[in-house]
Parts: structure tokens; C-alpha cells; sequence
């Protein structure tokens, strides 16, 4: 709770962009993703770092204007191998980081890519809220 509350504080965007639940696998930093927020007048682009993970992991859903990634390993952990383990370190969990979008946003006409291991999320105003230039006669 701390955490999150200096997070609102260093960051202004974060006013309107709410964040929680980062993990499904404890509460160190190390089992979570890294995001960038940017926004323009045409939208808001979300990037997450995801390496290793492939398109059919990640689980990008919109519910009650949620905003939610899933991002699960655990598929992977099944593959066994012949032989003694010496050592295993690879991430075998879920990661989950879910967002709340103030209503600018249109959630309906998100947008998603995966390339080279960052996940990019585009999601566009609403057309209402855009800002539109006047001409004057």
C-alpha cells in the first residue's frame, strides 16, 4: 500500500491511472513487469517488458474499465528433462498488473503487438474528448 501511494506521488499520470494487483507470485518486485505509460492527444500507448513470453501466454482483458495483463509461464514448467536439476531458475508463475483508464479512454479499440519481448498497447480517446480545432469565418 505504501508503494502504491509513493508511486502516486513521484507520478502525476498516475493520478488517473490506477494500478494493482502486480503479481499472482508474491510480493517481490522480481515476479512483476516493468510498464511505460505515454499519452498524446489521440491516445494513451501502455508498454510492457514481457522477455520470454509468446503471444498464446498473454491474456489481455477489459472488464468494468479494468484494464488487465495477464502474462502465465507456467506452461513452460511442465517441460521435464532427463536428468539431475543443478539449477532452475526460470519464472514459472503468473504475472498480472491490472489498470484503471479515466473514461477518455475508448477500452472497446485497444490495440495490442508483442515484438522482441515488449508488449505494446495502444488505446485510443474517444473521438468526444479529442481536442478539435475551430476555424474561425
Amino acid at each position: 500500500m505504501l508503494g502504491t501511494l509513493q508511486n502516486l506521488l513521484d507520478h502525476p499520470l498516475d493520478l488517473f491511472v490506477h494500478e494493482f494487483d502486480r503479481t499472482l507470485c508474491g510480493p517481490s518486485a522480481a515476479n512483476t513487469f516493468p510498464v511505460d505509460i505515454h499519452e498524446d492527444n489521440d491516445g494513451i500507448k501502455l508498454q510492457a517488458e514481457l522477455p520470454g513470453f509468446n503471444k498464446s501466454e498473454i491474456d489481455i482483458t477489459t472488464e468494468n474499465g479494468v484494464l488487465t495483463i495477464l502474462a502465465d509461464h507456467t506452461a513452460a514448467k511442465a517441460e521435464k528433462s532427463e536428468g539431475k536439476v543443478h539449477l532452475n531458475e526460470r519464472i514459472y508463475c503468473k504475472l498480472m498488473r491490472s489498470f484503471v483508464f479515466p473514461d477518455t479512454v475508448d477500452l472497446n479499440k485497444i490495440e495490442a503487438s508483442l515484438t522482441n519481448g515488449v508488449l505494446t498497447l495502444h488505446l485510443p480517446k474517444r473521438e468526444q474528448v479529442k481536442p478539435h480545432r475551430i476555424k474561425v469565418h
